[in-house]
């Protein structure tokens, strides 16, 4: 091979998807399919389908949606840290954080629509809202927490283009930064008013919970961007990735050390 044809082989873009993505993007369509299924029995016979009891994975889909803001919070704040502060940033992963933060907010709101037994009563957290309950806070900070990671995304495409100045997308990341850490703040402060549960009832979850975010929130975007990566379809440096692991390594150590506070 003549050092043009390896200058130009090596100039060519990788190869995007393959049976890998093929295989992931099926099995997701099937559990997605099973999930819907599961869902319409659930709904055609009622709650009693799950078979969840005190003692039976009651809090199963409250557990998940906590998991599920977790994701989205700490994917959101690893996205808007460096552009808020005007730092490096992890090379071309925010947008992909930002697209992992948006997929787990639905994914929470879905868990909340299941949990309600009838996705008909959605419309009764509006009309008969309670305004001092920190429910209600929840769904409206997720509501408008899902709206500005959306807007987030857009500013950061839009930026690229030259369509949207860097101070106002720096403006933007402040505000979604501050909103991603009071997502699972409140979330916190409803789990911390269950005086029933020892470990519940204390000052410290909120700040236990946002470093448990960006554990679980980083963690996701490091696999999505691997992932990404392999399937040709994220240009990312390996020195980005060892940094972004350093960072989880951290976010790991805060947050065993607020467990140990605890405890």
């Amino acid at each position: 091979m003549s050092d043009t044809t390896a200058a130009v082989a090596a100039k060519a873009p990788a190869k995007k998807g393959g049976a890998g993505l093929n295989i992931a993007i099926g099995a997701s369509a099937v559990v997605t399919a099973i999930g819907i299924a599961l869902w319409a029995v659930q709904i055609s016979g009622g709650m009693v389908q799950t078979a969840m009891r005190n003692l039976d994975s009651w809090g199963l889909y409250i557990t998940c949606f906590m998991f599920f803001v977790g994701l989205s919070a700490g994917g959101l704040i690893i996205s808007s840290v460096p552009k808020a502060f005007g730092l490096k940033g992890f090379g071309g992963i925010s947008k992909v954080a930002v697209m992992t933060s948006i997929a787990a907010t639905v994914a929470a709101i879905g868990l909340v629509v299941v949990d309600m037994g009838q996705p008909f009563r959605v419309w009764e957290l509006f009309v008969y809202s309670n305004l001092g309950s920190p429910l209600m806070w929840d769904i409206i900070v997720l509501m408008v927490y899902l709206i500005l990671s959306c807007v987030y995304l857009w500013a950061q495409i839009a930026a690229e283009k030259g369509k949207v100045s860097h101070a106002a997308l720096r403006v933007i990341s402040v505000v979604a930064l501050v909103c991603a850490v009071m997502v699972h703040s409140v979330t916190a402060w409803i789990f911390g008013l269950q005086q029933s549960h020892e470990m519940w009832h204390t000052a410290l979850l909120a700040p236990w919970f946002v470093s448990s975010a960006l554990v679980c929130g980083t963690g996701l975007v490091i696999c999505a961007a691997v992932a990404l990566r392999a399937a040709g379809y994220l240009a990312w440096e390996q020195a980005d990735l060892v940094k972004l692991a350093k960072l989880l390594a951290v976010f790991l150590l805060v947050d065993l050390y607020f467990f140990g506070c605890d405890l």
